[in-house]
């Protein structure tokens, strides 16, 4: 069996790929979490800013000390989350690299961080998510600090 952190990375990836489908497009940050006994919580969070004035960073500051405080309250102990990016990526047949959307997907624990990706294919002009890429630790993990225990 998995360990947790990437069990819920691909529990994450596999309901982004449902609301994919259902949509056409991911444009909300999707959130699983679980806690040490096994309760499971999914929600959505807007990836936008009310005020014009608020900076990225202020944004993210904000976002992130709500989620602390929530996921606190809700003793979480692994959260994933799925979001759409814009990546640098060697495509097929290409042997440049350029920008193009994926899935971003993270995973965490207080002390393990995990990300993949799934790029955004068209088939028939229709967009489609690729299978999931690998899953390797993340040297950097923006939402690591969310997961206190």
């Amino acid at each position: 069996m998995p360990d947790p952190v990437s069990h819920l990375l691909q529990r994450a990836s596999w309901f982004a790929e449902k609301l994919f489908k259902q949509r056409g497009a991911l444009r909300t940050m999707f959130w699983c979490t679980e806690t040490e006994d096994g309760r499971r919580q999914m929600f959505e969070s807007a990836c936008t800013v009310e005020r014009a004035e608020v900076s990225d960073a202020e944004a993210l500051a904000v976002l992130c000390a709500e989620l602390r405080a929530e996921f606190a309250t809700d003793e979480v102990a692994f959260a994933a989350r799925a979001t759409t990016l814009l990546w640098s990526s060697v495509l097929h047949r290409a042997i440049e690299r350029r920008a193009h959307e994926v899935i971003a997907l993270e995973a965490h624990a207080a002390d393990v961080h995990l990300r993949a990706q799934r790029d955004i294919v068209h088939v028939g002009g229709v967009p489609r998510l690729a299978a999931l890429g690998p899953i390797e630790l993340a040297p950097v993990a923006h939402f690591g600090s969310l997961i206190t225990k």
